[in-house]
């Protein structure tokens, strides 16, 4: 069953979330009709800002709609972006070189995955804008939790990209309710109503605890890095009050040679003048 990424979801939340994974669930050229529809019946059962929501979910790129199939047919490659994703964001919070080297080329495989995965629930051949794309975008999602939150939610509206540094721009990247949370498609794998309301009846659902899980994990990161910059700023004073003591010390020594040259050369001249009045 489709849900919004939240606790304590409002009937209209529910029932956006419900209606947006079909939506996006519907082939490219039907997108517009199923919205449509959607919304039209949402108006019919007197919920009319549900049905501006749905009206405004936004039709995804090429790129985008492709892996969002990779999503919604549940291909196993979604846990390997899961799982290399956060050991990168890991080793390199920590600035883990090693580690980072170690793990490309596990990242590289699993884009490639994700290509031929994308290339069998697709339509016809990828092109290779379309995969440069794709690419772009899981580079993204291995390096920011966000990023990779919109990129498995499959409902990401527009493909990514990752600059090499701050934090990925997800603005408009995903469907998200009107309160701003990320809309996630979970297909239940045909279970009936009464297996799902068990499964809620016995606890937070695997994605909940995923989310949690992630957030809990971009805490751990954010720690991390902020403990790394600390001790890299201290090594980083403590060698520039090494340099200065250096420095310092270099200057009293050119002091002192100037010294002696000074009286080196005021010598010199004084035998030099002695010389000559001996002649």
């Amino acid at each position: 069953m489709p849900r919004a990424a939240e606790d304590d979801q409002s009937p209209d939340e529910v029932a956006l979330a419900n209606a947006a994974a079909e939506i996006y669930r519907s082939a490219p050229q039907d997108f517009v009709a199923t919205r449509k529809a959607a919304a039209k019946d949402a108006r019919a059962d007197g919920h009319k800002s549900l049905a501006l929501e749905i009206t405004a979910l936004r039709k995804p790129t090429q790129g985008a709609d492709a892996l969002n199939r990779v999503v919604h047919a549940q291909h196993p490659v979604l846990a390997d972006i899961a799982e290399v994703g956060a050991h990168l964001r890991h080793a390199q919070s920590a600035m883990d070189t090693a580690s980072l080297t170690k793990l490309r080329p596990q990242r590289d495989a699993v884009i490639e995955a994700t290509l031929q995965a994308i290339g069998a629930v697709s339509d016809g051949p990828l092109s290779d804008a379309l995969k440069q794309s794709v690419r772009d975008s899981l580079i993204a999602a291995f390096a920011d939790a966000a990023a990779q939150e919109v990129v498995l939610s499959g409902m990401l509206t527009r493909t990514l990209s990752y600059s090499g540094f701050g934090e990925v721009d997800v603005t408009q990247a995903a469907a998200r309710t009107s309160t701003g949370t990320v809309l996630t498609a979970i297909v239940g794998g045909g279970q009936s109503d009464a297996d799902e309301a068990h499964e809620l009846d016995e606890g937070p659902d695997l994605r909940q605890r995923r989310i949690q899980e992630a957030k809990a994990q971009r805490d751990r990161e954010a720690e991390q890095a902020r403990t790394s910059a600390a001790k890299a700023l201290a090594e980083a004073e403590r060698e520039m009050a090494r340099a200065e003591a250096e420095v310092l010390q270099s200057s009293r020594l050119l002091h002192a040679a100037q010294q002696r040259l000074n009286e080196a050369s005021n010598a010199r001249d004084a035998a030099a003048k002695a010389v000559k009045a001996a002649k």
